[in-house]
C-alpha cells in the first residue's frame, strides 16, 4: 500500500479509500481539495515494476485519456511523478466514476432481464463508436465487468485504460504485448493483436457474463467458440447477435460498434451469420420461403416447390405470357404448313427449316410451363452420395425427372455472382462442384434463399467430411 486514509498527495490530493490494485497500478478514491471533487487517482511503483512495457502502458493511458472527451469515460485531471529515496512513483489523476463495477452489481446478486443487458450493450457501443471513430481511434483492450462502472440510475461508465492502444497509422498496427483478461479476450489478442472487433469480443464477453453470471472461459466451448445457447434465456434474435459478437474469426464479427449498435436496434438485422470454412454465411430461412429443408447428422434434404407455389403470381404471368407468344407462333404454323402443301414447293425444306423450329419453340414453351406450374427441384446428400432432381413432375407413381448423382467425398459448394442479361443486372448462382462436374442448383430462388441454403449445405458439408 502506497497511502493510507488521510493521506495528501502534493498539498492537494486527500486520499479517502483504497480501491483495488492490478497490474497495471494501485487505485484509490481521494478528494481533490481544490475543487472539492471526488477524483480517482491511479499510481505505478518504479520500484515493483516486473518490466518496463507497464510504464510505457501508463504513460500511453495518460496521453490517451487526455485527448478523450465523453460522458461515460470519467475525464482526466492531472498525471505526475514522486520522487522517493527509494523509489519513484507515478500518478495518473481522473474523475471518479459513482457507482460500482458490474462485477461487484452481480456478486451483490444482480439479476438483468434481456432488455437490461441490451441497455448496457447500447451504452457501452455508444462509447465505443465514439473511441473507434477518433483520429487515431482509441482501442480499449480491456473491456470486462470490472471495468464498466454502473451507477444506481443505471448510467454506465468505461474506466481503466491502461490497456488502451492508440493507432497511428491508417492500418491497424500489430503490437507483441498480450494485453487483456482471460475469458474477456478474443483470439487475435492472445497473439498480440488488436483490432475494432477486439473491444467487440470483449463487450460480447461482459454480456454473456451478466446473462450467465460465470466467467465466459468456464463455459463450454468448440473450436474456440462458446457454446452458450443453453445457459441463457434470451430470444433467438438476440442470441445471434451475441453470437455473432464472440465469433472466434475476428472476419465474422461485426466490422465496426456502428453496425453492431445498428444490428441491435434492428430487430430483422438480427440474424445468425455465421462464417464456414468456405467462406461462406449462414443465417436463418428467409421469411416468407416455402423451401423445405431437413437435416440430421447423416443426411441433408432439401425441396424447392414449384415457381407458381411460391409466388402464384409468377403462374398467372407465366401462362399468360405462353399465351400471347403461342398467337403468333399458331399463325405461323397455319401460314406455312398452308406454303408446305402447295404444289410445286420443296415439303420437306419448308418443314425443316421453317416449321420444325417454330415446333422447337413451341416445345420450349410448354416445358416453361410445366416447370413454372407443376416441377419442383430437390437435393439429398448423405454421408456417401448426392442426387440432384432438377426437373421433377410426378403423376400419381409416375414421376419423370432430369436427376444427377454423386459422391459426397469430395463435394463442394459455393455461391457465384455474374453478370446477367446482356450485363444490366447481376445474377446470383449455387454452384455445386464434383470433380470436374458443375451444377446449378435452385435457379429460380431469392438471391437471400441461394445463400442461405448454399451455407447449409456447406455447414453440414463440413460436418460429414470432419
Amino acid at each position: 500500500m502506497f497511502h493510507q486514509p488521510d493521506d495528501v498527495i502534493r498539498d492537494r490530493y486527500r486520499i479517502i479509500q483504497f480501491l483495488g490494485q492490478g497490474g497495471m497500478g494501485t487505485t484509490y478514491a481521494a478528494e481533490d481539495r481544490t475543487t472539492g471533487k471526488a477524483v480517482a487517482i491511479k499510481i505505478l511503483s518504479l520500484h515493483q515494476l516486473t518490466n518496463w512495457k507497464a510504464l510505457e502502458l501508463f504513460g500511453r493511458e495518460a496521453k490517451v485519456l487526455e485527448n478523450l472527451n465523453h460522458p461515460a469515460i470519467p475525464a482526466y485531471l492531472d498525471h505526475f511523478q514522486i520522487d522517493l529515496p527509494q523509489d519513484r512513483l507515478f500518478y495518473l489523476v481522473q474523475e471518479l466514476a459513482e457507482g460500482e463495477s458490474l462485477a461487484q452489481w452481480v456478486a451483490q446478486g444482480y439479476r438483468v432481464m434481456e432488455s437490461e443487458v441490451k441497455a448496457i450493450a447500447i451504452q457501452i457501443l455508444e462509447i465505443l463508436i465514439y473511441l473507434h471513430q477518433l483520429r487515431p481511434p482509441v482501442i480499449h483492450r480491456d473491456i470486462k465487468p470490472q471495468n464498466i462502472i454502473r451507477r444506481s440510475d443505471g448510467h454506465l461508465f468505461l474506466v481503466d485504460f491502461g490497456g488502451v492502444q492508440a493507432v497511428y497509422r491508417k492500418n491497424l498496427t500489430w503490437g507483441s504485448t498480450v494485453v487483456g483478461t482471460f475469458g474477456y479476450m478474443p483470439p487475435e489478442q492472445f497473439r498480440g493483436k488488436a483490432d475494432f472487433g477486439s473491444d467487440l469480443y470483449a463487450l460480447g464477453a461482459t454480456l454473456l457474463f451478466l446473462l450467465t453470471h460465470q466467467s465466459p472461459a468456464d463455459l463450454p466451448q468448440k473450436r474456440m467458440k462458446i457454446l452458450f445457447r443453453d445457459q441463457v434465456a434470451v430470444s433467438e434474435g438476440f442470441a445471434n447477435w451475441l453470437e455473432r459478437m464472440l465469433e472466434p474469426d475476428i472476419e465474422d464479427r461485426f466490422p465496426s460498434a456502428k453496425e453492431a449498435l445498428q444490428a441491435l436496434r434492428n430487430r430483422a438485422a438480427m440474424t445468425l451469420v455465421r462464417r464456414s470454412s468456405t467462406g461462406l454465411t449462414q443465417q436463418h430461412k428467409p421469411k416468407g420461403s416455402q423451401i423445405r429443408l431437413q437435416r440430421n447428422n447423416d443426411w441433408l434434404k432439401i425441396e424447392i416447390p414449384p415457381p407458381a407455389w411460391r409466388h402464384p403470381g409468377v403462374g398467372v404471368g407465366t401462362c399468360f405470357a405462353a399465351l400471347l407468344a403461342s398467337v403468333p407462333v399458331s399463325f405461323w404454323i397455319w401460314l406455312f404448313g398452308g406454303v408446305a402443301l402447295t404444289p410445286g414447293v420443296n415439303f420437306w425444306g419448308v418443314i425443316l427449316f421453317v416449321l420444325l423450329p417454330v415446333f422447337i419453340f413451341e416445345l420450349s414453351l410448354i416445358v416453361w410451363v410445366i416447370t413454372t406450374l407443376i416441377s419442383s427441384s430437390r437435393l439429398e446428400i448423405d454421408r456417401q452420395r448426392f442426387q440432384i432432381d432438377w426437373f421433377q413432375i410426378g403423376f400419381g407413381r409416375l414421376v419423370f425427372r432430369y436427376q444427377h448423382q454423386g459422391k459426397t467425398p469430395g463435394l463442394q459448394v459455393n455461391v457465384e455472382t455474374y453478370s446477367g442479361l446482356l450485363r444490366l443486372n447481376e445474377e446470383t448462382s449455387v454452384i455445386l462442384r464434383n470433380g470436374g462436374t458443375q451444377r446449378n442448383f435452385g435457379e429460380c430462388l431469392t438471391k437471400e434463399e441461394k445463400e442461405w441454403l448454399a451455407a447449409e449445405i456447406s455447414d453440414f458439408l463440413q460436418k460429414v467430411q470432419e
